[in-house]
């Protein structure tokens, strides 16, 4: 794979150069904007990234870095994209490490996703979205804590020279690196916010699709507003309620019977009411039933019509019932000959089946309450999370770890 992403590389960056595009059969102009994105998407899971500016094409190959990507952005329209086109695009330029100048297409990307995230119906396209939006979030979150930290020791450095510049002569107007700084300061806040709208209106939606979600989709959400953090809520605890629910319902599954044998049950009570209901006349319940409708009406010579009339509604009732239940046992005989016949095909009991779906579906459901709890523990007016245990375990927890250690 890597040999094939630099080739791919190599390729990319001399189709993109406009010195040596001539010398290769890709028209990167031809392609769609959704081709375009999903190229950048795939480059990104490849592990290639933005190459700086300065370096030169071999050593970009090598080091699978892709120039000349502005270009690349260049040819896409925003517009024409849908929501799953869209999360791949967020996803590949984050994979790619972003550049300042990246700031100012994604906020175009975001609130386009904002316009077309209500009409979505899928929970996948949620989750990728949510995730791709929470890295791109998270990175931000790096660069404002890596500026403020260059921002401290610049000030620190500032004061201590500040001697030395009470004596040059005052200047008017905004220094241009100070201009420029501002300017970036104002697009990461604009982006920072883009996101924030994105993720609100995710959660919104994933509220009221939490029911029809499966265990994966509900974790990987958690997941994501638990560990970025980000408050939501109403999500969170709808959330909790259908994990909860699904849990229960997994454990008393666990304690009633097996496939297999509700399939045994069901065949032996479909063969029992078949033979008493249908079995020979001599014998047949719903025959017996039948005739002695029959013979309360039909007794007497001197029937009247409405007398003969009501003797032929009851067996035309009567044979209707009997084809209603015949239908039923029929249908669940099928039912078990199918389970039966896939068991001998697939050598594997259903029961194996189920109990490996159920147990994946209660890993995912646990992951998903620890990420609940986990969630309920951040204090978001300050950023803060609490511990799970209280002082006085910790403690405990401290002295039982320092006892095993310490002779």
């Amino acid at each position: 794979i890597g040999l094939f992403a630099r080739q791919a590389v190599g390729v990319l960056n001399g189709a993109l150069d406009e010195q040596t595009r001539n010398e290769y059969s890709i028209n990167i102009d031809s392609a769609t904007s959704s081709e375009i994105v999903t190229l950048i998407w795939a480059l990104g899971e490849l592990g290639v990234r933005r190459s700086p500016a300065e370096e030169g094409k071999q050593l970009a190959n090598k080091k699978l870095h892709l120039q000349f990507l502005d270009s690349l952005l260049s040819k896409v329209e925003v517009e024409s994209l849908n929501l799953s086109a869209l999360q791949r695009l967020i996803r590949g330029m984050v994979l790619m490490k972003l550049s300042e100048s990246d700031q100012t297409i994604l906020l175009p990307v975001l609130k386009r996703v904002t316009a077309l995230i209500s009409e979505t119906t899928s929970a996948n396209v949620l989750c990728s979205l949510a995730e791709s939006v929470g890295v791109l979030k998270e990175l931000e979150g790096k660069k404002e804590k890596q500026s403020h930290k260059d921002a401290t020791q610049g000030q620190q450095s500032l004061e201590s020279t500040d001697s030395e510049e009470s004596t040059k002569p005052e200047t008017n107007g905004l220094d241009p690196e100070e201009s420029d700084e501002t300017k970036e300061s104002s697009q990461s806040i604009d982006l920072s916010a883009a996101s924030d709208d994105v993720l609100a209106l995710i959660a919104k939606f994933a509220k009221d699709m939490s029911k029809s979600m499966n265990a994966e989709q509900i974790r990987r959400l958690c997941e994501v507003y638990s560990l970025l953090p980000f408050q939501a809520d109403e999500m969170i605890n709808a959330f909790a309620t259908e994990a909860s629910s699904r849990m229960r319902v997994l454990e008393d599954l666990s304690r009633n019977q097996t496939f297999d044998d509700l399939l045994k049950d069901t065949e032996a009570k479909n063969s029992a009411v078949k033979a008493s209901l249908f079995g020979d006349s001599d014998v047949s319940l719903f025959d017996s039933i039948r005739h002695g409708f029959m013979s309360l009406f039909g007794s007497s010579h001197e029937n009247s019509e409405s007398e003969k009339q009501v003797v032929e509604d009851t067996s035309s009732i009567t044979e209707e019932i009997a084809t209603l239940i015949q239908d039923s046992i029929a249908a669940t005989s099928n039912v078990t000959q199918h389970a039966q016949a896939e068991e001998a095909a697939l050598r594997i009991s259903l029961d194996d089946i189920f109990r490996s779906m159920q147990q994946g579906t209660s890993f995912e459901l646990g992951r998903a309450l620890e990420l609940i709890e986990n969630y309920r523990r951040i204090e978001f007016s300050t950023g803060r999370r609490r511990s799970r245990y209280d002082r006085e375990r910790r403690n405990d927890i401290a002295k039982r770890v320092l006892s095993r250690l310490l002779p």
